[in-house]
């Protein structure tokens, strides 16, 4: 198999991210930053569909939220396992086929075959009419919260991207924030304060402040 060495690579990368949580913090600089040098280093590894798919699915891997980094982990890992599956298969098929039958000698004594092990069929492989609950590391749970975001099969999940992004980079002091607006500041806790309403419910006020004011 041609890039054999660097999909391994790839594969155990992807795997210990998993395996962490998906933190993003698996190899240093995060996942993307990763895959991009991977990229350059990928010789023929590029030419299977399987690999080029897991790169399409981590795409903008930092932006999503952690159910997401899960599931999409969960099914390039699994198009990477079937790539090797099948490749070692077709690989021992040919073996098998081109060998040479022995030329015929003394008959041996008969011996008595022991049972064969019953080898497991590999898992059936994902497709995009997949339930979700077939993606490797998502759980009930999580296949339940994916549901009331309309996510079914695997099929919605690749098509399923965040519908808000907040830039947090750009930032406005006290005094310019408006009144109704979604903005960012930067400030110093300088007091709380916890009270009761007449609902009888408890309420918590915290005052910010900065060098513009509070």
């Amino acid at each position: 198999m041609e890039g054999r060495d660097q999909i391994i690579s790839l594969g155990k990368v992807l795997r210990a991210e998993l395996d962490r949580g998906c933190d993003d913090g698996a190899v240093a600089g995060g996942l993307e930053r990763f895959l991009t040098a991977w990229r350059l280093e990928a010789n023929g590894a590029l030419s299977y569909e399987p690999v080029r798919h897991a790169l399409e699915l981590l795409a903008g891997y930092g932006v999503f939220d952690l159910t997401t980094r899960r599931a999409r982990l969960g099914i390039a890992i699994e198009g990477l396992r079937n790539l090797f599956r099948t490749h070692d298969a077709a690989r021992y098929g040919q073996t098998a086929g081109g060998r040479a039958d022995a030329p015929a000698t003394r008959t041996a004594p008969a011996k008595v075959q022991s049972p064969k092990p019953k080898v497991q069929s590999p898992p059936k492989p994902l497709a995009l009419s997949s339930p979700i609950e077939e993606v490797p590391g998502i759980g009930r749970a999580s296949a339940t919260a994916f549901r009331r975001l309309g996510v079914k099969t695997v099929e919605d999940l690749l098509y399923h991207f965040p519908h808000r992004y907040d830039d947090y980079t750009r930032h406005k002091t006290i005094a310019e924030l408006t009144f109704g607006e979604e903005e960012t500041t930067v400030g110093t806790v300088s007091d709380v304060r916890t009270f009761g309403t007449r609902a009888g419910r408890g309420g918590i006020e915290v005052l910010v402040s900065d060098s513009t004011g509070d």
